[in-house]
């Protein structure tokens, strides 16, 4: 029973050889669209690769632009504030020193309107006595 076996299998696949060939090629078939679609997962996914590479080394320099165009307005601006500390500095040693010349200028007007002043009123008093006399 056993050796009609294997002779069973054999004619059975000799009678349904145009069934095997076509189950044969259908696999075969299979098997080849499987591997192209291997094949072309790899090249899209070697694609995806490469585009994210690309879009991380732009985003990279990017960043290094903004990080460098930063530190050239931050610089900038140190700069422009240090000048203007410096020049705030000498403008106000500037006023310290004018407010020295006219309080010093505006001393000795002042000695000088009260010197007027009291010549004013001597010769107010002058005037007053001679009046006072000749009447």
């Amino acid at each position: 029973l056993k050796a009609a076996d294997p002779l069973r299998r054999s004619l059975a696949h000799l009678y349904h050889r145009g069934i095997s060939r076509g189950w044969c090629s259908w696999c075969e078939l299979i098997v080849e669209i499987a591997r192209k679609q291997t094949a072309m997962m790899h090249l899209l996914n070697a694609m995806l690769a490469r585009g994210v590479r690309a879009w991380v080394s732009f985003t990279d320099e990017r960043q290094l632009m903004c990080i460098a165009f930063i530190r050239l307005r931050l610089r900038l601006l140190h700069i422009a504030f240090h000048r203007w500390e410096g020049s705030a500095a000498a403008r106000e040693e500037k006023g310290r020193v004018m407010r020295g010349k006219l309080s010093i200028a505006l001393g000795s007007r002042k000695l000088e309107a009260q010197a007027l002043n009291s010549w004013k009123h001597i010769m107010y008093e002058h005037r007053r006595m001679r009046r006072g006399l000749s009447r």
